[in-house]
């Protein structure tokens, strides 16, 4: 046993070092795999979204020195500004509200003021207010124009809370000014950035310009996003303070096909290791049943060579006296008659049993089905086992049912069905010899009932009774009685080719009961 042990947990460990052990491995390594290629695939993706709002972004600022450079176009070679070029050009641009220029050292005065709106002098000297109170800001402006950069601001008041100020510097011949454009916010949205977001929109992705302390949409390229909270990358708009630009990629975004494939991967990977698992567990278990079976098949021909030896030893011993003249008395002769017709029996029973289950295996035992009575199975096993059941100490029962019909039956095989049990019952009775046999109906069925008093079957083994090769082995009596394994299993083969059932019902030290129903269809 303790070899048996060896040899399933050698292949157990084999299998883990071999099999699983590296499929784990594998899992992890791949689900680590997963997530690098995960996080560079994302970090592509919002790549690319901050490039489209970098090109939102860039095309407003491009379109603002557009404007820059006409104003520096305008001013003439005798370095004065032609008012009527200016004035053109806020009436070509209906974005563009208000123009205002402004001496870098003495800003108090402007230089230039053009406008389309009432409250110009309002504006002015918010413009004017902000220069002030910027000198900062302003410095900087003046240095990346010497730097050969143009550089613009956005600025907003919250008393014209529609307007937006774009302030840049420029550089007239020696003098340094300082430039603003007024432009109307939400209709600079809706008429110079639109075009650009439709086009790189398309019909790939929602792109909308919404305020960032409302989340009103200003505007947007798709009738269907109505919401901020479906924007999946978002940034602010450089010239214009408290407004940003987000995009709404329709259909499924790379995020999300991201995400199915790393599930599906995941789901593939767990697939596969539970497959592992299970199918270790399943060889595991086959090689635990094949060497438990190989076990008690070396048992069965231990049990079975000790069985023949029984009888044979029996039948040499008695004979042998007989032939030796040793016995002079005629009733002592007879006696030892019926040993020998007892055990001869026993003998035939046994190899009745072994050759049955082979059959029974090869698919080789057929029925003869006839028109028999039950009664007369019975009354025809007892007839030549109550030699032997007297002989035994037993004592019995027969409560056979009268006016029984005949039914269709293979008379031997029910027969065999009967002698097994009363074997089976002699075997495993100790001190309670009795045994009981019942025939009578039950619903559609007629049944014969085998009871006796032994030493019973607990409830964990009665679900193997029936097995082959199985024995039972708690208890003294029934380890040490001797069997093949093979009765039972032979019974339930008999009951079921004949469309029947068998119940079993016992209990340790209260005996057992085999009730043998079969179809009343005569």
């Amino acid at each position: 046993m303790n070899f048996l042990r060896n040899k399933i947990l050698l292949s157990v460990l084999f299998v883990v070092l071999v099999v699983i052990v590296p499929s784990f491995i594998f899992s992890i390594y791949q689900y680590n795999t997963i997530t690098d290629e995960e996080m560079v695939i994302d970090e592509v993706y919002n790549n690319q979204l901050e490039s489209i709002l970098f090109s939102i972004n860039q095309y407003s600022v491009d379109v603002t020195d557009t404007w820059i450079k006409e104003i520096n176009e305008i001013y003439s070679s005798d370095n004065q500004l032609n008012l009527n070029n200016l004035e053109d050009l806020l009436n070509q641009n209906d974005v563009l509200k208000q123009f205002n220029i402004y001496s870098y050292d003495h800003p108090e005065n402007p230089v230039v003021e053009i406008s389309k709106l009432e409250k110009a002098n309002e504006i002015g000297r918010i413009i004017l207010d902000f220069i002030n109170n910027n000198p900062q800001k302003i410095n900087e402006l003046i240095e990346f124009l010497e730097s050969d950069y143009q550089k613009v601001l956005g600025e907003k008041t919250d008393l014209f809370q529609d307007l937006t100020y774009l302030v840049f510097a420029l550089k007239m011949d020696t003098l340094q000014s300082i430039g603003v454009l007024t432009i109307d916010t939400k209709q600079f949205i809706s008429e110079t950035l639109s075009p650009k977001i439709q086009h790189i929109g398309e019909e790939r992705m929602n792109i909308l310009v919404f305020k960032n302390n409302n989340s009103e949409i200003v505007y947007s390229n798709s009738v269907s996003v109505n919401t901020v909270e479906s924007v999946q990358k978002s940034k602010e708009l450089w010239l214009i303070p408290g407004y940003s630009v987000g995009i709404h990629l329709t259909g499924n975004t790379l995020n999300d096909l991201v995400r199915k494939r790393v599930r599906t991967v995941i789901f593939l990977v767990i697939l596969f290791n539970l497959l592992i698992i299970f199918g270790t567990w399943f060889l595991y278990y086959n090689v635990k049943k094949e060497m438990e079976l190989a076990k008690i098949k070396s048992d069965f021909v231990s049990n079975v060579s000790h069985e023949l030896r029984t009888p044979l030893a029996m039948i040499s011993m008695y004979s042998e006296t007989l032939m030796m003249d040793r016995v002079k008395d005629d009733q002592k002769k007879k006696e030892y008659y019926e040993v020998i017709q007892l055990e001869t029996n026993r003998l035939n029973g046994i190899v009745n049993n072994i050759l049955n289950f082979s059959r029974i295996e090869n698919n080789k035992r057929s029925y003869s089905f006839n028109s028999c009575s039950i009664n007369e199975a019975v009354n025809e096993v007892i007839h030549v086992y109550k030699h032997e059941l007297r002989n035994k100490g037993f004592t019995y029962d027969l409560i056979l049912s009268e006016d029984l019909p005949k039914i269709k039956i293979d008379k031997d095989a029910v027969k065999d069905a009967i002698i097994n049990l009363i074997s089976n019952s002699i075997k495993y009775s100790e001190n309670n010899k009795h045994i009981g046999i019942i025939t009578n109906t039950e619903g559609k069925y007629q049944f014969i009932e085998i009871k006796d008093k032994g030493v019973g079957i607990n409830e964990k083994e009665q679900k193997h009774i029936f097995e082959k090769f199985y024995r039972v082995r708690e208890g003294d009596l029934a380890y040490k009685a001797q069997g093949s394994g093979l009765g039972l299993s032979i019974v339930k083969h008999i009951v079921d080719a004949h469309n029947g059932r068998i119940i079993a019902n016992s209990k340790p030290n209260g005996g057992s009961s085999f009730k043998l129903l079969f179809p009343s269809i005569t």
